[in-house]
């Protein structure tokens, strides 16, 4: 498949899809055990309530803000890893 298919072909995938593929593909290379519980469990909670549904595409910066503003300040270190998650998920 051509790059260009295969961009188009994920362009298609919604975010909870593109998720738990990125999450499938590495977590055979993940050293603890509980890593891709944790990104399930956060994307899950945080992630897919918000933008789940969209696909990868259209995800704006709005709603990465919209998901990581309740929760930046009481749970700094849960929204850092949220919003480092949803960076290599939609890289």
């Amino acid at each position: 498949m051509r790059a260009a298919s295969k961009r188009k072909t994920a362009l298609r995938l919604t975010f909870k899809e593109a998720a738990a593929l990125y999450i499938e593909t590495h977590e055979a290379g993940w050293t603890g055990k509980r890593t891709a519980h944790d990104w399930r469990q956060t994307m899950r909670d945080y992630a897919e309530p918000v933008i789940g549904a969209f696909d990868v595409a259209d995800i704006e910066t709005d709603h990465i803000v919209s998901i990581l503003k309740p929760i930046w300040t009481g749970k700094h270190k849960t929204a850092r890893n949220v919003r480092s998650r949803i960076e290599n998920i939609l890289d």
